[in-house]
């Protein structure tokens, strides 16, 4: 059953913690089968304890198992050109450090001095001084709980980012007890400047500038550097130009010496005392700088208190990806309560679905987040984002299909497919994910995809931006933060899209509809001359990832399409019946109405989005092909006004609020042989609908029903 009576304080370097149910310390596999078994047989929750840096425990301890592996064996094999070393888990990573330097074998000097063991050093990836453990390490083995099997992990699989690894992803977290890391080395020949030299500096150098854990407790760097505009942040410079660097809280301080470590000045201090202060400094460098600071050390044993606003899918998905991180989750929307946004600031953290605006009052000075800038943070796959103000949707999804076919791990999310969140756990660094991304989504995003994919911007949701400008530069975040390792395929049949050019780092590939090869216009089952915009782009994508032509070519010409989006319905009488509910702005009416020569009855109107219709007016005023205009919807008044000022001489049959049956049967009775009704609102559908899904399905129901 382990030992008894042990207390984290003991065994952790900030010298803080409670006690522990039951110990176990092990340096076989036999040891650490016996304490999983242990643990399962008892329904004990385990806790991997390393060297104890890199940690903050709670002081009402640990109810479970806590397990320590503390083999430090070191094998070393030598080949021509390389050299191999092997180190158990529980080896100190500074003595592993010393042994490499002493043997002349370059590649972990630059992390001299830094506290814990070889086997926690993957886990987060540690670093410093342009070395990250990533560069050196070849494989490692580790042993999974759950399955009771001991597995090897390439460098691959681990999945390394910024302070990141397979291993620290919440649903891996304290799943993996490693054994044993792998380190390929080689031979250094510099003959002026010595390994020996390089440990020696950066030992000073750190002595100077850091806390030693043996004379004051501390956990190392408190706080990650933040990413700002692709570029690194020193964090401690920050707390040090917020003022905080040698203050103390309570038990509690921020260093004199480096503002990045928080520590135990007291050397009484409680988890809360440094819990506490954590939370201060993240507040005000958010309210000085505005950077939301993230920590780098790992709490254990604290409930954190995060609130979600918003119960949409996003919201939805969300809460399910806390409720696994344990936190204690608290659901806010108008819909359940008109004060939603009151005491904001007594959660450690408040993430923002899409819906809610960014910039109220009440979300100044609070550290706030989004589902999107989670799954950017923590998504090890190659993001392809698209935006524009009509066409995401079908162009993510043709994207999705031609790289399905091509046989990609390929997802599909965002705005469509599937909740993104959900995808973190099962997602790797060969994945592909497509996002569909709204302004709503990019307006406060700090990172931008691997592929940037930017359609036609026109404007939309003027009921929700304040201004064109803002709309415009929301959507420029999808560009904003690349770099030049990046691609942004760009239409350039337009200006707003083609000034995007001049914001990206990244690789710019420009695409148009005019220059779109022949075949691709060719037998296809997507109707619309708007939409060969939308597969411009999407061969354009597919060929930078070098997608054979074949497959491009038969997954556009099988591609039909997505619901509501110009959906064919049914013929009835000879009256063809098209579902372009999604249409909720004048653009993709003004699109949808060229893609027909047959006379059209055309049903518009809805809610009001604060759009001006006077374009669209023009538009129907000057195609002979719509002789009729049925109105719907509280818009109705202002897109009459439209057509009539721009010299509509078709009918206008106002219907208002009639039921989608009525609408459909005056359409049906309205409309000759051989011509076509079509649903194509420009305009949003809350007044009469649930959404615009509510709105065509409602619309397809009634086609169905005609007789």
């Amino acid at each position: 059953m382990g030992e008894r009576n042990m207390q984290f304080k003991d065994l952790t370097t900030f010298k803080i913690g409670g006690p522990i149910k039951h110990f176990f310390e092990v340096k076989s596999d036999k040891e650490i089968i016996k304490a999983g078994e242990f643990a399962k047989k008892n329904n004990l929750k385990i806790f991997i304890l390393g060297g104890g840096s890199d940690i903050l425990v709670n002081d009402k301890g640990f109810d479970g198992v806590v397990v320590k592996y503390t083999g430090k064996k070191l094998k070393v094999k030598s080949y021509k050109l390389k050299v191999i070393i092997t180190a158990e888990a529980g080896m100190a990573w500074d003595e592993l450090v010393k042994f490499s330097v002493e043997h002349n074998l370059q590649g972990l000097e630059c992390m001299s001095g830094i506290p814990g063991t070889v086997g926690a050093s993957p886990i987060q990836n540690i670093g410093a001084y342009g070395e990250e453990v990533k560069d050196t390490l070849l494989s490692l083995r580790a042993f999974e709980f759950k399955s009771g099997k001991f597995l090897n992990f390439s460098n691959k699989d681990c999945e390394f980012g910024y302070r990141e690894s397979f291993f620290k992803k919440p649903e891996n977290w304290q799943k993996y007890l490693i054994t044993s890391v792998s380190f390929k080395f080689k031979k250094y020949k510099d003959i002026d400047l010595s390994l020996q030299n390089i440990r020696d500096e950066i030992l000073r150098v750190r002595g100077e500038k850091l806390e030693n854990p043996k004379e004051v407790g501390n956990a190392g760097s408190f706080f990650k550097n933040p990413i700002v505009e692709g570029h690194k942040i020193s964090a401690g410079l920050l707390i040090d130009k917020a003022g905080w660097k040698g203050k103390s809280y309570k038990g509690a301080a921020v260093s004199a010496k480096n503002a990045l470590i928080l520590i135990n000045k007291s050397g009484e201090a409680s988890s809360s005392d440094v819990y506490e202060l954590s939370k201060l400094i993240i507040n005000d460098v958010k309210k000085k700088f505005g950077i939301t600071l993230e920590p780098e050390v790992q709490f254990v044993g604290f409930e954190r208190k995060v609130a979600i606003l918003g119960y949409g899918l996003e919201g939805q998905d969300a809460e399910r990806y806390f409720k696994n991180k344990k936190a204690k989750i608290k659901i806010l929307d108008q819909k359940f309560d008109k004060d939603y946004l009151k005491n904001l600031g007594e959660y450690d953290l408040v993430v923002r679905s899409p819906g809610v605006y960014p910039y109220k009052p009440e979300l100044k000075n609070i550290n706030v987040t989004t589902p999107i800038q989670i799954f950017f943070d923590n998504c090890p796959a190659r993001i392809i984002g698209v935006t524009g103000t009509k066409g995401k949707g079908t162009t993510s999804t043709l994207i999705y299909e031609i790289l399905k076919n091509a046989g990609k791990d390929i997802y599909l999310a965002g705005n469509i497919g599937k909740p993104y969140l959900e995808l973190l756990p099962i997602i790797s660094p060969t994945s592909y994910i497509v996002l569909e991304l709204s302004s709503f989504q990019l307006i406060d995003l700090t990172k931008s995809p691997h592929i940037a994919v930017v359609l036609n911007i026109t404007l939309d949701h003027m009921d929700w931006h304040k201004s064109r400008e803002e709309y415009v530069s929301s959507k420029k975040n999808i560009v904003r933060y690349q770099t030049v390792s990046d691609l942004a395929i760009i239409n350039s049949e337009y200006e707003v899209p083609k000034s995007f050019s001049d914001l990206t780092r990244a690789k710019v590939i420009l695409f148009s509809k005019s220059k779109l090869e022949k075949k691709y216009k060719e037998n296809l089952l997507l109707r619309g001359e708007h939409n060969l915009e939308n597969i411009a782009a999407a061969v354009s994508v597919s060929k930078v990832l070098g997608i054979k032509e074949d497959i491009i070519l038969k997954s556009v010409r099988e591609f039909k399409g997505l619901e509501h989006r110009l959906e064919l319905v049914k013929e009835v009488g000879g009256v063809t019946f098209y579902n372009d509910s999604f249409a909720t702005g004048p653009q993709p009416t003004i699109a949808a109405i060229r893609s027909f020569a047959e006379p059209i009855t055309l049903i518009l109107g809805g809610s009001d989005k604060g759009l001006s219709y006077d374009e669209l007016g023009k538009e129907i005023a000057a195609n002979k092909q719509v002789n009729k205009v049925i109105i719907i919807g509280q818009v109705g008044p202002l897109i009459i006004r439209s057509l009539n000022g721009a010299g509509f001489r078709g009918s206008i049959i106002n219907l208002r609020l009639k039921p989608m049956v009525k609408i459909v049967e005056n359409a049906f009775r309205n409309t000759p042989r051989g011509g076509v009704v079509l649903l194509s609102p420009a305009a949003a559908s809350f007044d009469m609908f649930k959404n615009y899904k509510d709105r065509g399905s409602q619309f397809k129901e009634a086609v169905q029903n005609l007789k």
